[in-house]
């Protein structure tokens, strides 16, 4: 898809509100670009820096303004979630040494909250070795 140029993370999500932005969260949000972007800051409305920055589209807020901003996306989605499956070795389906078989472990949230239990999982499952091979979470 990424090649035909769609773009999932702007498209607008049907029936969500802007009411349901954590709006503490957003204000920071809002500082940080407009802090960073002084032509930005000092030309453009908040309403259209929301839809520059494709956190709205025509008003309506797109798949990523809610998954970064909302109070709760599952509103929106359900079953949206990260997997993270630990293995006793190098391949599905094996064993360990010591009987071990792959653990599972589901995160819901939103993106900031899915970093951060992520990567509390990672620190305390160490005994496979696992947070060698989730590298790079620290820049969601």
């Amino acid at each position: 898809m990424f090649l035909r140029r769609f773009r999932d993370d702007i498209r607008t999500i049907d029936n969500s509100k802007m009411q349901l932005v954590d709006e503490s969260r957003m204000k920071n949000y809002m500082d940080a670009v407009k802090a960073e972007r002084k032509n930005l800051a000092d030309n453009v409305s908040q309403e259209e820096i929301l839809e520059l920055m494709g956190i709205t589209a025509e008003g309506v807020p797109t798949l990523a303004g809610l998954m970064t901003f909302s109070k709760y996306p599952q509103t929106y989605f359900p079953q949206l979630c990260i997997t993270a499956v630990a293995l006793p070795g190098t391949e599905m389906g094996t064993v360990g040494d010591g009987g071990e078989r792959q653990a599972e472990t589901h995160f819901a949230g939103k993106t900031k909250e899915f970093k951060t239990e992520i990567c509390e999982n990672i620190a305390i499952d160490k005994s496979v070795n696992s947070h060698k091979k989730m590298g790079g979470l620290e820049h969601l």
